[in-house]
């Protein structure tokens, strides 16, 4: 006996998207390398988990990385495993609209007297892991989108390595 589902265009394309999905939860884009200019490279988060705080314990995110070479046709010549990045509860991070905007403030130094000697523009920080809870908890950002903005930190974090054959 053989079994057949009926189904509509719209359903069968719905299948069909749902299984070209791509094997990554986020990419971020990198310039070629100078000794390999014919390659297209990119970084792509293959994974993530985070760890509950347990007693006595920092709570963590850790995401998982690979960094991809493409030929100019998309054809991937090769990947490479790059370094786990454990986000920790006590790191900070510069916050953001959720749109990946960075939210700048003004930080003004004072004397004894309440004179202004200093005035400059910061980035204004947050903890790492309840920021992206925020963001998340709050949909002011999806999570492939946080993952996407932590890959230019993560980047800007792992430069050298990253950039060694």
């Amino acid at each position: 006996m053989k079994k057949q589902l009926e189904l509509s265009p719209e359903l069968q394309g719905l299948l069909t998207a749902i299984n070209n999905v791509p094997n990554y939860w986020a990419k971020f884009d990198l310039e070629p390398l100078t000794d390999l200019p014919q390659f297209n490279r990119s970084l792509l988060v293959v994974g993530f988990s985070a760890v509950p705080v347990e007693k006595d314990k920092s709570e963590f995110f850790t995401v998982k990385v690979t960094q991809v070479f493409t030929k100019e046709n998309g054809e991937v010549l090769t990947t490479k495993h790059e370094r786990e990045w454990h986000i920790y509860a006590k790191d900070t991070i510069n916050l953001t609209d959720g749109k990946g905007k960075e939210i700048k403030v003004m930080e003004k130094t004072l004397d004894e007297d309440g004179n202004l000697v200093e005035e400059k523009e910061i980035n204004l920080e947050a903890p790492s892991i309840k920021h992206i809870k925020f963001l998340l908890l709050n949909k002011e950002a999806h999570l492939v989108d946080i993952l996407g903005q932590f890959m230019g930190l993560y980047y800007n974090k792992f430069k050298n390595e990253i950039d060694r054959l």
